[in-house]
C-alpha cells in the first residue's frame, strides 16, 4: 500500500512538472519608470526623451510615473523598495537622491539601488529675473554682502545641485542668505519667470529657453567651461570664483532583480543612450548627453557622493 501511494505521489509530481506553465520571458508587460520630480523639470524631460529608444529595444512600453516629494526622496524610495522583478525602475539624480543618505534622513541606502547607466550631466547657474539690476557675479556679491540677513534665493530643492552649489557660493562669497526650496526644477523655473523670487541658483539646462527668451538672465555657470547652449554666460571661474559642481542624471533599479532580467535592462539602456538618433534628438532639446556605462557608473557615483559628504560636513543643511 505504501509503495502504491509513493508511486502515485511521484507520478503526480512528474505530471505537475510536465504541465507547469513556462515562465513568461521578460518583459511581458509594460515597465514603470519612476521620476522623483514633477513633470516639466530636467529629470522628467531626460526620462521621457530616452524612454522610446529603450522601448524599442525591450519590445514593451515604458510608463513614466512622476513621484515628487521630499526633494526627490519619495520617488527614490519608491524605486528602492519596488518589487525586484524588473518592472519598476527609475531616474537616479545626483546629488538629490544621495543628499538624504548623507544627511541620514533617507529611508533607503545607496546599496538598495543598482545603477543602470548615467544619461546626462549638468551644472547649476546663478540666475536672476530680467528686472533685476544684477548683471555680473560681482554685482550679486556686492548686493548679497550689503543686504541685512542676505538675499532670498530660490532653489529646486534641499540637497539638490543648486542647493549644494549655493552653499559653496555662500562660503566662497562671504555673505548670508535665506533659501526657498521648490519641489523640483519645473516649479522653481516657473516661479522665477513669474517674479515670485528675483534670484535663483538653479539647473543650467532648465533655464536655457528662459534665458534665450529674455524671461530670465543667467549670471554664471558652475562648469569647467562655458555651456555651448548658452555661450554668452561666463563661468564662475571667469568671474573670479573657483567654483565647479556638476549634477548627474541616470537610472537605477532596486537591488535583487534577477541577473538575466537586469542584463536585458542594462543592454537596452546602454544601446538607447548611444543611439545616434537619440543623441541628435537630445541635443535638439538642449540636453547634453554624458553617457557612462553600467560598469563605470557605480564608481562615478561613489566618488561624487564622497565629495557631497565633504560639502555636508563643511556646510550642513537643514532637511
Amino acid at each position: 500500500m505504501r509503495i502504491a501511494l509513493l508511486r502515485l505521489a511521484l507520478l503526480a509530481l512528474a505530471l505537475a512538472a510536465g504541465f507547469a506553465p513556462a515562465r513568461a520571458e521578460f518583459p511581458d508587460r509594460p515597465i514603470t519608470l519612476i521620476v522623483p520630480f514633477p513633470a516639466g523639470g530636467g529629470t522628467d524631460l531626460y526620462a521621457r526623451i530616452l524612454a522610446p529608444f529603450v522601448e524599442k529595444r525591450l519590445g514593451t512600453s515604458i510608463v513614466v510615473m512622476n513621484r515628487p516629494g521630499a526633494g526627490g526622496m519619495v520617488g527614490t524610495q519608491a524605486i528602492a523598495s519596488a518589487k525586484p522583478d524588473g518592472y519598476t525602475i527609475g531616474s537616479l539624480a545626483f546629488p538629490s537622491a544621495f543628499a538624504g543618505i548623507v544627511q541620514g534622513t533617507a529611508r533607503y541606502k545607496a546599496e538598495d539601488l543598482v545603477p543602470i547607466i548615467n544619461q546626462a550631466a549638468g551644472s547649476f547657474c546663478l540666475v536672476v529675473h530680467p528686472s533685476s539690476p544684477i548683471k555680473t557675479l560681482a554685482d550679486f556679491l556686492d548686493y548679497a554682502r550689503r543686504t541685512p540677513g542676505g538675499p532670498t534665493i530660490g532653489l529646486t530643492g534641499i540637497g539638490h545641485t543648486g542647493h549644494v552649489g549655493a552653499l559653496l557660493m555662500q562660503g566662497l562669497g562671504g555673505y548670508e542668505a535665506e533659501y526657498v526650496p521648490y519641489n523640483g526644477g519645473g516649479p522653481a523655473t516657473t516661479a522665477l519667470i513669474g517674479g515670485t523670487f528675483q534670484i535663483g541658483v538653479l539647473n543650467t539646462l532648465e533655464l536655457v529657453e528662459a534665458h534665450r527668451a529674455g524671461q530670465a538672465r543667467m549670471i554664471a555657470v558652475a562648469s569647467d567651461s562655458r555651456v555651448p547652449l548658452v555661450p554668452d554666460v561666463p563661468t564662475f571661474r571667469e568671474q573670479g570664483m573657483d567654483l565647479v559642481f556638476e549634477s548627474l542624471t541616470g537610472f537605477a533599479m532596486p537591488r535583487g532583480v534577477p541577473p538575466e532580467v537586469a542584463a536585458k535592462i542594462v543592454a537596452a539602456f546602454e544601446g538607447a543612450a548611444q543611439d545616434p538618433d537619440y543623441i541628435r534628438l537630445a541635443r535638439s532639446r538642449d540636453i547634453l548627453p554624458a553617457f557612462v556605462s553600467h560598469a563605470d557608473y557605480p564608481a562615478m557615483l561613489a566618488r561624487a557622493t564622497a565629495l557631497l559628504e565633504q560639502v555636508w560636513r563643511a556646510h550642513p543643511w537643514t532637511p
